[in-house]
């Protein structure tokens, strides 16, 4: 947990290759991996473009049931957030909202999502611009991100100024 293979490898006294095959043998196939594979000047410039569009393959994670998974990414607790902040002094909100918002939605063809308008589900979140950051880290994943005031989910408030409402709103989206 939070450890390089080369780490791991060395406190085992096993090659890199063999450390792979231990820990996918010991964790029965279902150990995970964080990869570092993209540049940060190289994200950043992809933040400006407008080809952009920010999504997350990142999954729901409850922060009261920090269950048996280690550290999972940080982009499960704030994608959004973090690339909010990192924009923010680049990039027109208008177009940062409509990059993680209207664009997706068109893209995975989700009906009735992605803005504001009647008809459309009320999915709202309300934020300081000044304030929002992501707090999730890779040695400690399981934190909230800042900033954010209020969320509202197909028209309910789940979140209202640090208080979260447990009720179950949401919906499995399926194009």
């Amino acid at each position: 947990n939070g450890k390089t293979i080369f780490e791991i490898s060395k406190y085992l006294n096993l090659s890199e290759e063999k450390t792979v095959l231990y820990i996918l043998e010991k964790s029965k196939g279902k150990a995970q991996a964080i990869y570092f594979s993209m540049d940060l000047e190289d994200v950043k410039e992809f933040f400006k473009s407008d080809l952009g569009v920010i999504a997350s393959d990142g999954n729901s994670l409850p922060m009261e049931d920090k269950f048996d998974l280690g550290n999972p990414h940080p982009r499960n607790f704030g994608t959004f957030p973090k690339y909010i902040w990192m924009s923010k002094d680049e990039v027109p909100i208008e177009k940062i909202i409509n990059r993680i918002t209207e664009r997706p939605a068109k893209l995975f063809r989700l009906e009735g999502r992605g803005e504001i308008k009647n008809g459309n589900f009320a999915d709202i979140t309300i934020f300081d611009l000044d304030k929002i950051k992501d707090s999730s880290t890779f040695q400690n994943s399981f934190q909230c991100p800042v900033g954010i005031e209020y969320v509202v989910i197909n028209g309910k408030v789940v979140l209202e100024e640090g208080t979260v409402f447990t009720a179950k709103v949401g919906s499995v989206l399926v194009n």
